[in-house]
């Protein structure tokens, strides 16, 4: 089914958008991604929704775009409602499903020790696996991925978080 715009609109001074993520561990990293070099601030593999398309289906494709490869779409980990400014754009309002995503056995992408390079459209994306245990200190957004990513929920959480 062809899908029709993303779900991203400019209300005024706020920005809304309905964005999914992919949770990809492996041996205790979870795969983070910066935008056009700016390493200020990474979050999880995603993107946003198109209409008329799912939120495990968005994620199916947009893993796909970004990694070249098929990804399993898991279960739903985390529904939230994200507040934060960005520099230079207007105040965010994002809803946003976490899913678990699993990466093929035999795909390249499953190697934690480097870094990988990516496009979308004209954007340059760069992917690292991050240490779980290092979370803490690095610049991932939202922030409560930090502390929840170390201890996955047994059922789907909604969280409502305001970034600093």
């Amino acid at each position: 089914m062809k899908q029709g715009g993303m779900i991203s609109v400019t209300l005024g001074d706020v920005r809304f958008n309905y964005r999914v993520g992919g949770v990809c561990i492996c041996d205790e990293h979870v795969l983070a991604v910066c935008y056009d070099g700016d390493e200020s601030i990474w979050t999880l593999p995603g993107g946003r929704v198109e209409t008329l398309e799912t939120s495990a289906e968005a994620l199916g494709r947009e893993l796909h775009e970004e990694l070249g490869v098929p990804v399993t779409v898991g279960r739903l980990l985390w529904v939230t409602e994200n507040f934060f400014r960005l520099a230079g754009y207007p105040q965010f309002h994002e809803l946003a499903f976490y899913y678990e995503a699993i990466l093929p056995t035999d795909c390249a992408w499953r190697n934690t020790t480097r870094q990988f390079e990516g496009l979308d459209g004209t954007t340059r994306l760069t992917f690292r696996w991050v240490p779980l245990a290092a979370l803490e200190t690095f610049p991932l957004r939202p922030a409560f991925l930090r502390q929840h990513l170390t201890r996955l929920p047994a059922s789907t959480t909604h969280i409502v978080h305001r970034d600093e």
